[in-house]
């Protein structure tokens, strides 16, 4: 979704708030994002790159659609929009049991059908 900015000596730009995976490992390789980034979204003091995040997200996307039917991981970064809600659902499930039961519990609520796809 494009905003306008507005720059202290009055000019404007048009920003994108829809950020790709891409950008935001390119950012964190040239320094200019951290774990910090994400701090606003998380409860707890937690410093986490948005790497993991993506890796989790790339790696059920592969799960769920097979490496020959997929999107090469460059350009999934190139065009995944990153959103936290999600995202971190998904690192949790991919990384945990008790994350994989609690999404299966959401889908559930969500759709009202039982058995996520694995």
């Amino acid at each position: 979704m494009e905003k306008q900015i507005e720059f202290i000596d009055g000019s404007t730009s048009t920003v994108e708030t829809a950020v790709s995976g891409l950008t935001l490992l390119t950012l964190q390789n040239d320094g200019v994002i951290d774990g910090a980034f994400f701090k606003g979204f998380m409860k707890e003091e937690v410093d986490m790159s948005p790497l993991p995040l993506l890796q989790a997200v790339y790696a059920a996307y592969i799960q769920h659609n097979g490496k020959q039917d997929s999107k090469s991981y460059n350009e999934f970064l190139e065009s995944y929009v990153l959103d936290m809600e999600v995202d971190m659902i998904v690192y949790f499930a991919v990384i945990t049991k008790q994350g994989r039961n609690k999404l299966a519990e959401k889908f559930e609520k969500k759709t009202g059908k039982a058995g996520a796809k694995k």
